[in-house]
């Protein structure tokens, strides 16, 4: 009987094949190309808005660009809470509760590697994509957001050039064991975390995919956490998004079983209401009757520290049936920023958490959701 070859036998495209430098930058091209290609459309979609809104716009971020430099205080409040609750709902598992008996909680309150998740369309929730495929890892996510789809690209792009450069850095032939670390390494980039989009329609305006084939991969999917982002929210009236096909899958996502339920949204958006509601909160299951799904709301604390009377109230009625966890920004001695947690649960103004943001200085906010 012919023996076999064991030279022959097919090897292993991550253990035994030599890196091929030439594909990882023609990788990392092809993820450039199409993140580029996102922010074209979305270029493109600014240039279409109404002129009074484009206006509009610009004098919110002169007004963030002015407060921003006049504030030369060692605890300067962050400019881009988008950027900062992001972070924040990424990374609040890496840090222990302040020493508070009130707390009553050991468990994270946000995303934890190996979640499932289903993300909702919006510039926030694309912010908190953007954070996640960073710090976390094993999660497998399911969304409808093409912005995250961008991000997601832009990340594993980054990611692999900044191995590349470490390649580079490498003097002379490179051993067996360098190369087999560095097809491991390629490989756990690319395997990181797991990006499922749901297919259907896509809607320019909303940077989304909508319709019933969007319906349809959101009911298969059984996430352990569920981010949703909103363009207003009443305690007495509910949740809210602009648009008709919008709130159609919003309307599944809020409905949606799951362990966890997560709302983003802005201090501007809470007590806000506009065209089409997709869900009423009262109705649902409080986490304060210790049954269904508990339901956190992560908002900027900006309206608070400004005495907003309006924010007040409406704050008092929804702790009734949220857990509300606001945000604090500051820059501490030493130039670092920190993001202070509150808690609806707390009293007296006690702090719940302190986190230590990762980025220097958080960039100018430039849109809503």
């Amino acid at each position: 009987m012919k023996q076999s070859n064991p030279k022959n036998k097919t090897q292993s495209p991550l253990k035994d094949r030599p890196l091929d430098e030439k594909q990882l930058k023609t990788r990392i091209e092809q993820l450039e190309k199409v993140n580029e290609q996102f922010r074209q459309d979305r270029d493109l979609l600014d240039k279409m808005l109404q002129q009074r809104a484009i206006l509009q716009r610009g004098d919110y971020i002169s007004t963030k660009l002015e407060s921003a430099s006049s504030d030369d205080s060692e605890s300067t409040p962050c400019s881009d809470y988008k950027l900062v609750i992001a972070e924040v709902v990424a990374r609040e598992s890496e840090f222990d509760f302040e020493e508070n008996e009130a707390a009553n909680t050991d468990k994270p309150l946000f995303v934890e590697d190996f979640d499932s998740v289903l993300l909702d369309a919006g510039s926030t929730i694309e912010r908190i994509a953007q954070q996640l495929f960073e710090h976390r890892k094993y999660l497998t996510i399911l969304t409808n957001n093409m912005g995250v789809w961008a991000n997601f690209c832009g990340t594993t792009a980054k990611s692999l050039k900044e191995l590349l450069e470490e390649l580079k850095k490498t003097t002379g032939k490179a051993s067996r064991a360098q190369k087999y670390s560095t097809s491991q390494k390629i490989s756990e980039i690319q395997a990181k975390n797991e990006l499922v989009l749901t297919g259907g329609r896509y809607a320019q305006m909303y940077d989304s995919l909508l319709g019933d084939q969007t319906i349809k991969a959101f009911e298969t999917f059984s996430p352990s956490i569920v981010i949703i982002g909103t363009s207003g929210i009443i305690a007495d009236e509910g949740l809210f998004c602009h648009g008709g096909e919008e709130s159609n899958v919003k309307k599944h996502l809020w409905n949606t079983k799951t362990s966890k339920r997560i709302i983003a949204t802005s201090s501007e958006k809470i007590g806000k209401r506009d065209s089409h509601r997709f869900g009423d909160i009262q109705k649902s299951k409080s986490y304060l009757d210790g049954e269904g799904t508990e339901t956190i709301l992560i908002t900027d604390r900006n309206r608070r520290l400004n005495n907003d009377n309006d924010y007040i109230r409406e704050y008092e009625k929804l702790k009734k049936y949220l857990y509300i966890i606001e945000v604090e920004c500051h820059r501490e001695e030493g130039g670092d920023y920190f993001a202070y947690l509150y808690s609806s649960k707390l009293k007296d103004d006690k702090l719940l958490k302190k986190i230590k943001l990762k980025q220097s200085k958080p960039e100018l906010l430039m849109g809503d959701d």
